[in-house]
């Protein structure tokens, strides 16, 4: 009976073992879990699919500019704040763009428009032109500026260097 009792106590310790792990694996990935890729719907006007495709295709260069940022995974500042100070930081600026793994296809098609679906991961997304470190100058500037409503390129004056 003894052995009995040792079996049985090796079970529990095994099962409560692989309890944890896939409870602490469970609560790991929801940690880590972020809307990442994301997936975005464009709707183009019109049936024309060579048209349509050229429009979806500069709408996801838009989004991708848009979304930039988000390459540099800054933690522990607003996301709304950080959106602002970019969309003043790109203006009249020449950043070139790459993109891994992004996927544009026709999502629907209705009869007088053309619905793609645009997925990508905007951490996979590639800022040549820009660094890191420049653009949290630029909103740190920013942010101690509050009586104007606008940084001009006069006022400020930054090193766009490759950062790879």
């Amino acid at each position: 009976m003894n052995l009995m009792n040792m079996m049985m106590a090796v079970l529990w310790v095994l099962m409560m073992t692989i309890f944890r792990i896939s409870l602490l694996c469970f609560f790991l990935l929801i940690l880590s879990y972020e809307a990442y890729p994301k997936t975005v719907i464009i709707k183009v006007k019109g049936t024309d699919v060579s048209f349509t495709d050229a429009e979806a295709q500069i709408e996801s260069y838009k989004i991708i500019r848009s979304d930039a940022w988000r390459s540099y995974n800054i933690s522990g500042r607003n996301e709304d704040d950080l959106q602002k100070c970019w969309n003043h930081f790109i203006v009249n600026k020449k950043l070139n763009f790459s993109i891994k793994n992004s996927e544009l296809r026709i999502f629907q098609v209705n009869q007088s428009s053309i619905e793609y679906e645009y997925t990508y991961d905007p951490k996979k997304i590639n800022i040549k032109g820009s660094s890191k470190t420049n653009y949290l100058k630029f909103c740190d500037l920013k942010i101690n500026d509050k009586d104007k409503d606008d940084i001009s390129s006069e006022t400020i004056r930054l090193d766009f260097e490759e950062d790879l």
